[in-house]
């Protein structure tokens, strides 16, 4: 796991969630799926790094089923910022 791994998976998931919005997923899910260009780079660890950080600045959410399985997807208020942004453009 290195800085600019976590910070390209950072990057990577902000700018799924840009075009997916409702997107929810785990984090293997996340690395597989949202970040598959980069399938190879980024290791599981990279990928919880990031979503660890994008929920400390309250960039997604964290959801555990009854199963224990954990989602994550965009905060709400991030969505309706970026909703705000483009009406404007």
């Amino acid at each position: 796991m290195g800085d600019r791994s976590v910070r390209a998976a950072v990057a990577g998931i902000v700018h799924y969630l840009g075009f997916h919005p409702e997107a929810r997923d785990t984090a293997e899910g996340i690395r597989r799926w949202w970040l598959a260009e980069r399938d190879g780079e980024l290791s599981d660890a990279d990928v919880q790094a990031a979503l660890d950080q994008l929920l400390q600045h309250d960039r997604v959410t964290r959801m555990t089923l009854p199963d224990g399985t954990q989602l994550y997807a965009a905060k709400v208020a991030v969505i309706e910022q970026r909703l705000q942004r483009e009406s404007k453009n």
